[in-house]
């Protein structure tokens, strides 16, 4: 159900599938496999995710990317607000 007139988009790796988050989730994509590296830590894939839903913000959750102004600065250069760390 939308949120003040938002929608919740939940990313998840192929293990993580019918984890709660994404059961919760007015929409979800795939970002890839179980290992991290390829999935949660892919700064790609979540922006991917982001551009093809048409998602206009991102809140890197907690952990892997939480802390990374790598990705705040990928999400300024495509237009996207991130609720995490500014860029560097």
């Amino acid at each position: 159900m939308p949120r003040a007139g938002h929608q919740d988009l939940a990313v998840y790796s192929e293990a993580d599938e019918h984890s709660l988050h994404v059961r919760f989730a007015d929409e979800d994509v795939c970002i890839g496999p179980a290992r991290s590296a390829e999935s949660y830590l892919s700064v790609p894939a979540i922006i991917s995710a982001a551009e093809i839903t048409g998602a206009d913000a991102i809140h890197p959750g907690y952990g892997f990317l939480s802390e990374s102004a790598y990705l705040a600065e990928v999400c300024e250069a495509c237009h996207i607000r991130s609720s995490g760390p500014r860029p560097t």
